[in-house]
């Protein structure tokens, strides 16, 4: 054996090594006995806050878009915001992806990262709909800018100008909210979309206001938070980045000290807190991620969230925040899309329809479904279910691999 070839094995354990630390997390299951600890307390929370008049989403407008998939439509939805959004033209964007298979859906609803990366939400869409083999209908939401306009903040020229600024800002993120409330009443009034089984996602601030939709929307039968957490005022002041030029900007402006500086914040923010939500949510159906040395989302912030959500499965990966978003990545075996697929399927599950079935077991679309026996359609899946097997017991700590 010559030293390259003598290499090899070492070479391919290092990887390894570094591709499995991406995925490192502590795993701490939903265990119903213990989530009284949130639905007992009386939170009194604000009357009112998410309340808006319903109608007004029945102008949501439809257009075609020119890519589909083999599976799905692809549509742009557009509707005007309920207040001010900050977005292009103030009108509230998605991009809806409806099954070409008759019948009812579960529909996912995929939050953006307004104004940030877009990879988080385009990748777990193409999971859906790839693996949802026409058995889902995913709405993803579009957020070209951000609801906080920083460099505008970080100019504002007295204290009181910096108070009318954030009061703007934290109505985006109550318009947010509510604009994500009327998309599901649309979304509800698709006969495409079974409303028993609608699921939401939300990555980073759009798990801050997707917080805010599960513990005001009854509606949501699952839903995946991912590096998010309560006490919005403790994350403005803690995170870096175009936040953290921000607040020094001010800080120095203003002679404030941190604490002040989050005070004001607080006090704007006081009904936008997923905190003051605690114990109305069933967290049997909710699961939570987040990175357990998340230098934007303070420890205190996500275990005030976790609690008020009745104490959840929670994932919570061994690093900062943007770090652990290579979980979602091949560096990271794509476990985070994984994990949140299979809680979503686990939760929105239907038995297959025969037409989406022809797609899912890899027949032609063409071929009638009445030639399948139901013996041969069961052959079929316990053969693909022990391939998946096969194929996550060769993939390390990352659960199956996508097709």
């Amino acid at each position: 054996m010559n030293c390259a070839s003598r290499a090899l094995p070492a070479v391919a354990l290092a990887v390894n090594a570094l591709m499995s630390g991406c995925v490192s997390h502590v795993h701490t299951p939903y265990e119903p006995s213990r989530d009284t600890s949130a639905r007992n307390v009386v939170s009194h929370p604000p009357v009112g806050t998410f309340d808006y008049t319903k109608g007004i989403s029945a102008t949501a407008k439809r257009a075609v878009v020119e890519a589909e998939t083999s599976t799905h439509h692809v549509w742009r939805i557009t509707m005007p915001s309920y207040g001010d959004n900050g977005q292009p033209d103030n009108l509230v964007a998605a991009l809806y992806y409806q099954s070409k298979f008759p019948g009812p859906k579960a529909l996912v609803v995929v939050l953006p990262i307004w104004g940030s990366h877009t990879y988080p939400p385009e990748k777990i869409t193409r999971m859906l709909v790839r693996r949802g083999g026409g058995d889902i209908n995913v709405l993803r939401l579009l957020g070209e800018n951000r609801l906080i306009d920083w460099p505008a903040l970080q100019r504002v020229a007295s204290p009181d100008e910096f108070v009318d600024a954030v009061t703007q800002f934290a109505g985006r993120f109550r318009t947010a909210a509510i604009d994500i409330r009327r998309m599901l009443d649309w979304a509800e009034s698709q006969p495409e979309n079974d409303p028993r089984r609608i699921g939401m996602v939300g990555f980073s601030i759009s798990a801050v206001v997707g917080a805010l939709v599960v513990t005001n929307d009854p509606r949501l039968a699952a839903s995946v938070l991912v590096m998010g957490g309560a006490h919005p005022a403790q994350i403005v002041a803690t995170c870096p980045g175009r936040m953290g030029t921000a607040r020094e900007a001010i800080l120095e402006r203003f002679e404030w000290g941190a604490s002040q500086y989050e005070a004001v914040v607080a006090e704007v923010f006081r009904d936008l807190d997923p905190a003051r939500y605690a114990g109305r949510v069933d967290p049997h159906g909710v699961l939570m991620i987040d990175a357990h040395h998340d230098d934007c989302m303070p420890q205190n912030a996500r275990d005030s969230l976790w609690h008020a959500l009745g104490r959840p499965e929670r994932i919570s990966f061994r690093y900062k925040h943007k770090m652990a978003f290579l979980s979602m990545t091949p560096l990271g075996f794509n476990f985070l899309r994984q994990r949140i697929y299979r809680f979503l399927d686990e939760h929105l599950r239907q038995r297959k329809s025969p037409e989406s079935l022809h797609y899912v077991l890899g027949l032609r679309p063409s071929r009638p479904h009445g030639d399948i026996s139901s013996s041969s359609v069961s052959t079929m899946r316990v053969a693909r279910s022990q391939e998946a097997t096969e194929r996550a017991s060769s993939t390390v700590r990352a659960g199956p691999s996508l097709r």
